[in-house]
């Protein structure tokens, strides 16, 4: 391909980051604090390969998917509660007619078409309770699906309109059974928590506000649209991936096998995994508005690296260190300040009378956000700018509690806004 036509791919897809980001802003005002799922995601979109979300029943993991699907335009979504899916068929077929024919012997022939739909049609797949499979025929199916090339079905190869696939489970497959080769596809697998007490607060009340509004279907104003998903995969190879990045990531899976072989160990040996990597890093760099991989994509890998939950601690300690960048540290400092807990979280639920203290947090968290700003661009600079924006007008709410009482619920809707825009 011409240089000018791969320049003119990777320019349109990095002018859907608007896009993308007004999808999750929608998503996050319903969805609360799921913007891991959210991200990976997009990186499983861009990176054309399959992601698992991990989480005890009642995190919202189906739910956020089934959300961020409904908000895309022109996309078909489906998905499938694997326990009650005793056949391809019930996968892949959504009717079969019957076709009747008289011989010239007089017999009849009789015939059966099927009608490709469900999975075999669907854009965005969800595959729930995913290692509840009772069927080695559905269990192949699902391995096809999660491969490119297409989905075999009754000798016939059926074209392949999946742009993502999630697996979902509050659990991880035994080792060494039937699920083995499919768990290696699950490229990205993302550990969903339960909400922290402010979360399932700003949960209670989004619940509220759709209730007294009848939960209208949650749509962006200008939405993605299928073609859109093709732009960003079809530019995802053409963003730039340096040496240095490479040689970080082989650096850490060598110094997580000599940790423990027992447990990494795997990581040295799958080849196809580390492509992976690549690709999924260079899909965060494009979803974020950048051309090239930075440092800052390399949070991602701790959703690659694990294969039994018990490794995340060990994985996030290694990774964690090496994505230190000014707007990494930039949300942790308003990550700090909004703490569940803390002084200005106490103040704003009318539980505490340190305004004078909340006041002065919220502003010192602000100036250093400015500081740290001048050596943003793009993107993570407009991202800063709207969080020392909010916390402005969080600071001005506490301010008019210095001389009288907050109006408590003036003061959690900002605080309120500020993590909506966090997130």
């Amino acid at each position: 391909m011409e240089k000018n036509s791969r320049d003119q791919i990777l320019r349109q897809a990095l002018a859907l980051t608007p896009k993308i980001k007004a999808t999750d802003d929608a998503v996050a005002r319903v969805m609360i604090d799921r913007a891991d799922l959210q991200r990976a995601f997009w990186v499983t979109l861009a990176a054309d390969c399959s992601m698992f979300a991990l989480g005890e029943p009642g995190v919202a993991k189906t739910d956020t998917i089934e959300v961020i699907g409904g908000c895309l335009s022109g996309v078909n979504q489906y998905t499938a509660l694997l326990p009650g899916i005793g056949s391809p068929q019930a996968l892949f077929v959504s009717g079969i007619s019957i076709r009747e024919s008289t011989l010239p012997d007089g017999s009849k022939d009789i015939t059966t078409m099927e009608t490709p739909g469900r999975a075999a049609t669907a854009n965005v797949v969800v595959l729930d309770e995913t290692w509840k499979v009772k069927s080695p025929e559905v269990l192949n199916s699902l391995l096809d699906l999660t491969r490119s090339g297409g989905i075999r079905h009754e000798g016939e190869r059926l074209e392949d309109h999946a742009r993502v696939i999630v697996g979902i489970s509050n659990e991880t497959p035994e080792p060494g059974g039937d699920f083995d080769a499919l768990w290696a596809r699950y490229i990205l697998r993302v550990p969903v928590r339960h909400l922290e007490i402010g979360g399932r607060k700003r949960m209670v009340r989004a619940q509220i506000e759709q209730g007294r509004n009848g939960a209208p279907k949650i749509t962006p104003v200008d939405p993605l649209t299928l073609q859109d998903l093709d732009t960003l995969q079809r530019a995802r190879p053409w963003v730039e991936l340096p040496d240095s990045i490479m040689d970080t990531v082989q650096e850490v899976i060598v110094g997580l096998h000599d940790q423990s072989h027992e447990e990494f160990g795997w990581l040295v040996t799958d080849d196809r995994r580390f492509g992976y990597m690549m690709r999924c890093l260079m899909a965060h760099a494009l979803i974020n508005g950048r051309a090239a991989v930075s440092s800052a994509d390399l949070t991602i890998l701790r959703w690659m690296m694990w294969n039994h939950k018990d490794h995340i601690p060990t994985v996030e300690a290694v990774i964690n260190p090496l994505c230190r960048t000014p707007l990494g540290e930039c949300r942790e400092l308003v990550d700090t300040l909004l703490a569940t807990g803390g002084i200005v979280d106490q103040v704003c639920q009318g539980q505490a009378q340190q305004v004078v203290n909340a006041l002065g947090q919220v502003n010192i968290c602000r100036n250093q956000l400015a500081q740290k700003a001048s050596g943003l661009q793009g993107v993570e600079a407009d991202k800063v700018a709207a969080w020392i924006r909010a916390l402005t007008s969080l600071g001005g709410v506490i301010s008019q509690g210095v001389s009288g009482n907050i109006d408590n619920c003036t003061a959690r809707a900002a605080y309120d806004a500020v993590k909506a825009v966090l997130n």
